[in-house]
């Protein structure tokens, strides 16, 4: 398993020429050869799904709806996202109230070895929590899964 984890962290890729990646890195490091990942957030479209002008709304305003061209792009953006097939998209309604991942936005990444334990990245204003043991973060799926099935989602992928 610690090999597994040293080659995870070793990766190469676009994001260690980019200036932005930043903090970022390690996670895009481990989300490029990962075999799945999930992402639960509370209101911020996931980077991977953001259109160029949604990711500089956000970078400069706290108000990511202000302007509605680029809304309306970035929803666009997210209906033909939804169509990849290796892509599943789901929408929790804010009526549906309570659910288990009340608490905060985080990332799921999986990994193709059978020892190989998942890894939840949870992204703060002021820190960055990696639960990488294998009891912690068994605990993230359950929650993530009972918050998807309350999306009513059954015809997506």
């Amino acid at each position: 398993m610690a090999k597994l984890d040293r080659e995870r962290r070793k990766a190469k890729g676009w994001w260690q020429h980019s200036p932005n990646a930043g903090a970022l890195a390690e996670y895009i490091a481990m989300e490029d050869v990962a075999s799945r990942a999930r992402t639960w957030q509370l209101s911020l479209i996931p980077g991977l799904f953001q259109t160029a002008d949604y990711a500089r709304s956000p970078a400069v305003s706290d108000d990511v709806w202000e302007d509605p061209d680029v809304m309306r792009a970035q929803l666009e953006h997210l209906l033909n996202v939804a169509k990849l097939p290796n892509i599943r998209l789901r929408v929790l309604p804010y009526r549906t109230g309570g659910h288990p991942c009340v608490g905060g936005a985080f990332n799921i990444t999986s990994f193709a070895e059978t020892e190989a334990v998942d890894v939840v990245h949870v992204d703060a204003i002021t820190s960055t929590v990696w639960v990488e043991n294998e009891a912690d973060s068994a605990k993230y799926r359950p929650s993530s899964v009972a918050t998807g099935s309350r999306t009513g989602a059954r015809g997506l992928r």
